[in-house]
C-alpha cells in the first residue's frame, strides 16, 4: 500500500489462517487497522509516539492498543471523524482488509 503501513499475523488462533493485521499510520499520528480474521476495524485513540515508523514497534503499538480497548472500533461505519471517512477513510480501510488477505 505505502510506507506507512504494515501487515502482520499475531498468531491467535481467529481461523484457520490465524489473525491477519493490516495497520497504515494516519497523518495525525493515529493508526488505523483492520482485523480481518475477527471482521473488526478501527483507530487508535493514542498516537504513534515514535519519531520514525519501525513495523516491529508500531505492531506492538496496535495490538497494545487493542486488546487494551483503546481504540474507535468500526472506524468507517460509526467513526465520527467525518473529515477523515469522508477524504480518505472508506477506501483506505477496503485497502487494509485487502492487504491483510494477502498474507
Amino acid at each position: 500500500m505505502n510506507d506507512k503501513t504494515i501487515v502482520f499475523n499475531t498468531g491467535r488462533q481467529y481461523s484457520i489462517k490465524g489473525q491477519r493485521i493490516a495497520a497504515t499510520l494516519l497523518d495525525d499520528g493515529r493508526v488505523m487497522f483492520a482485523d480481518i480474521d475477527r471482521g473488526i476495524d478501527g483507530i487508535t485513540k493514542e498516537k504513534y509516539a515514535h519519531e520514525r515508523l519501525m513495523p516491529s514497534i508500531l505492531q506492538n503499538f496496535v495490538m497494545r492498543e487493542y486488546d487494551h480497548g483503546k481504540i474507535t472500533y468500526g472506524y468507517y461505519e460509526f467513526s465520527e471523524d467525518y473529515k477523515i471517512r469522508e477524504s480518505e477513510g472508506f477506501n483506505l480501510m477496503q485497502g487494509l482488509i485487502a492487504y491483510a488477505k494477502t498474507i
